[in-house]
């Protein structure tokens, strides 16, 4: 079942989100769980926090079959073109994908384009999925504010995306070279429960590099 599925196709948005502190008390009882700050601070432990660096090396969306990911690289994503001078934390396998990291300043190299702080995303060639999950701290309601933005126009085919509440599917999308803005609202969540944002390859996994920002937050 799709549940407001509100994305909007938006151009030139960078990184909103990231001046929000993360994990803090906002006005009254509400609280935020930022994932650009979150990364930014650090994501050598996994899972860090709330949040867990996981792989789907199945085509069947189900967090049964989603794993973590084992390889740390703290500013040297070895599949990340010329790392040497892209600093990049990631989480990896052996092979070298799926990935997902941050980079720690711009990233623009051959005609990728990221955000210092935004988190990365590559699927690997075999459509492995990267997968990010979100643990829910608590029981109550939350909403969800984000974009996903392909950063590859002209190479490849993209890439497809979808943000799920266990095996649910939440929203979804395909993006070649552009982004989306999606939300959702009032969802009801309990302590434990997750949340999944997964990114498919289509046909080709060559330039599918992804970048994700995203708040969720709680009114309690």
């Amino acid at each position: 079942m799709i549940r407001k599925n509100v994305a909007l196709k938006v151009l030139g948005f960078v990184g909103a989100f990231a001046l929000l502190p993360a994990n803090t008390v906002m006005a009254g009882e509400a609280l935020s769980w930022n994932l650009s700050r979150d990364m930014m601070t650090g994501i050598a432990k996994n899972p860090t926090g709330v949040w867990s660096f996981m792989q789907n090396s199945s085509d069947v969306h189900n967090p049964s079959n989603y794993v973590a990911l084992k390889k740390y690289y703290s500013a040297t994503c070895a599949t990340i073109g010329n790392s040497t001078k892209t600093p990049i934390s990631c989480w990896t396998t052996t092979s070298g994908f799926p990935v997902i990291g941050v980079p720690l300043k711009a990233l623009n190299w051959n005609k990728v384009y990221d955000v210092k702080g935004l988190a990365y995303f590559h699927p690997a060639s075999d459509g492995t999925q990267p997968v990010l999950r979100w643990k829910s701290p608590i029981n109550g309601t939350i909403s969800i504010l984000g974009k996903v933005s392909h950063f590859a126009p002209g190479c490849g085919d993209g890439i497809s995306w979808s943000l799920e509440q266990e095996a649910e599917v939440l929203q979804t999308g395909s993006l070649n070279g552009d982004g989306a803005v999606f939300s959702v609202q009032n969802l009801a969540v309990s302590k434990g429960s997750n949340l999944y944002f997964i990114v498919n390859m289509n046909s080709a996994y060559e330039c599918d590099s992804t970048s994700l920002d995203m708040i969720i937050t709680s009114q309690q």
